[in-house]
């Protein structure tokens, strides 16, 4: 698993100080991906997306994050 829980951890806490950057969102959801929480990495998907629907173009890159939608 890496250092995946880890980042994990510090993407939510990173998320309760900063609740309006979509960006610590989807670091988030491409952790909880790597951890196979795809639950909780669709939720921070989301919510990166309702905030930064730029990041939407980031998807390609990404085929198993992108299936989350």
């Amino acid at each position: 698993m890496g250092r995946y829980e880890p980042a994990s951890q510090a993407f939510e806490r990173s998320a309760a100080v900063n609740p309006e950057d979509g960006g610590v969102y989807y670091d988030a959801a491409l952790a909880y991906l790597r951890l196979n929480n795809r639950g909780r990495a669709r939720a921070c998907l989301k919510r990166a997306l309702d905030l930064r629907p730029d990041l939407k173009t980031h998807l390609s890159a990404d085929q198993a994050l992108n299936e989350l939608l």
